[in-house]
């Protein structure tokens, strides 16, 4: 059952120290702008909507104008959770941010897979550097991992981009409850909707060589 599953994977134990350091660094960031409210650690929020329902976030603060809630992950955690969370903080109007405090671009565990495609193709890592940057700028520093498209050969394929991004540059999708730096779904929409190379140099005659190539490669 999945109580047993969450029981082998915590054994009962409390926040591990690098759960604790990375919602210490989330504060520290968060201090560093003035545009950051005092951030609440593990406060006990009630649904203004769905008064019976609550949740506990690592933290939640008011940002520019905009009430976030941050989870911090670093462990497996099931589908179902994630969708619990991100349903609740879209009906209490809260948009909802993952942490992470490390992107393995090569390989990632099916939460982090779960949190990419739901949130855009974007995923945000805050470490000791971004604090340092944060701290340097007076302004709240995330390292932002994303997938970019690439055609070749008439194929669209995700590759890693990264970059360190403040928080006052993301967007802000309410209605779907998304903070992304890089619009992948426009990228990626417009990537499969583009002729190939061949056929916009050369015109419509090229079309029988294009469909070859694509089938034979």
């Amino acid at each position: 059952s999945q109580e047993e599953l969450r029981r082998a994977i915590y054994h009962g134990a409390r926040e591990s120290k690098e759960h604790l350091h990375l919602k210490d660094l989330l504060c520290r960031s968060m201090a560093a702008d003035p545009l950051c409210s005092k951030p609440e650690v593990e406060k006990r929020f009630y649904s203004p909507v769905e008064i019976e329902k609550w949740r506990q976030p690592d933290v939640r603060a008011t940002i520019g104008g905009r009430h976030i809630a941050f989870e911090v992950q670093r462990s497996s955690t099931f589908i179902d959770v994630i969708t619990e969370r991100w349903n609740f903080y879209t009906n209490a109007k809260i948009f909802l941010m993952w942490i992470l405090q490390r992107l393995n671009e090569e390989y990632q565990l099916f939460t982090v897979k779960d949190v990419l495609y739901g949130n855009n193709r974007n995923v945000y890592v805050v470490n000791e550097e971004t604090l340092e940057r944060s701290l340097a700028e007076r302004k709240f520093i995330l390292a932002c991992h994303y997938h970019e498209p690439d055609v070749t050969g008439g194929n669209v394929t995700p590759v890693w981009r990264s970059r360190f991004v403040s928080l006052d540059s993301l967007h802000f999708d309410a209605q779907r409850n998304r903070v992304y730096a890089f619009d992948a779904e426009t990228e990626f929409a417009n990537a499969l909707a583009a002729p190939p190379p061949s056929l916009r140099l050369n015109g419509l005659d090229s079309l029988r060589d294009s469909f070859e190539e694509f089938w034979l490669n």
